[in-house]
């Protein structure tokens, strides 16, 4: 996957986002975005495991942010489903 696409925000710009952070989770979880933006995780394991998430934990990081994605389409396919009902 070619991270340094997905990720909008440059090198800079989330290292003075990682400097600003007060808990550690929220330092990791940008140090976890520099890794991939920068390519030196390959992997969103290999990133993972370099901040040092173990390898269920990365995965559940990533299932409970899919599934929020998930959720968050649904709603708006709903939501968009209900106004062209409304419309006809």
């Amino acid at each position: 996957m070619n991270y340094e696409n997905l990720i909008r925000e440059d090198l800079e710009e989330l290292k003075n986002i990682a400097k600003k952070q007060k808990l550690v989770r929220d330092e990791k979880r940008i140090e976890f975005l520099i890794l991939l933006k920068s390519g030196e995780g390959k992997t969103q394991k290999a990133a993972g495991l370099r901040v040092g998430w173990r390898v269920a934990a990365v995965a559940k990081d990533l299932a409970d942010l899919s599934a929020e994605r998930s959720s968050r389409s649904f709603r708006e396919n709903r939501k968009a489903r209900i106004r062209e009902t409304v419309e006809r």
